[in-house]
């Protein structure tokens, strides 16, 4: 067929919203559809480990994403170092932390894709009285 453009409409394996498209001189092109990343995080100091920090956000407008990564440094603007590694809910709590100012961003995540990483929140552990407490 001359002249005709072929279009599919997801590649295998990739999220739904991936396509490629090839226009009638044979070129190829691909189009993706970037997750959007979650709104809203807030970073609070956990009840229950006092050295930890609960992080909830609300979903991605994107809704073929499989789930969220947290992630945290110590550094403003990152490097962020640790991970939560994907996540299906909305919440997620930190191991213990060490004393220091943390953090974090979120990500949307589709098998190997992430979306941008949301707004940088933080919180910061302090020792009191020997103990590490979220403030």
């Amino acid at each position: 067929m001359v002249g005709a453009a072929l279009v599919v409409a997801a590649t295998p394996g990739g999220p739904a919203g991936a396509s490629w498209a090839s226009s009638a001189s044979g070129a190829a092109t691909a189009r993706s559809a970037t997750p959007a990343p979650p709104t809203g995080v807030v970073a609070a100091c956990d009840l229950v480990l006092p050295n930890a920090v609960t992080l909830t956000w609300s979903a991605s407008a994107s809704g073929w994403v499989s789930g969220y990564e947290v992630r945290w440094g110590t550094t403003s603007g990152g490097p962020y170092p640790s991970t939560s590694g994907v996540v299906g809910g909305l919440t997620f709590t930190t191991p213990g932390l060490g004393a220091g100012t943390y953090y974090f961003v979120v990500q949307s995540a589709k098998d190997a894709w992430r979306s941008a990483p949301t707004a940088q929140v933080s919180r910061t552990i302090v020792t009191v009285v020997l103990d590490l407490v979220c403030v």
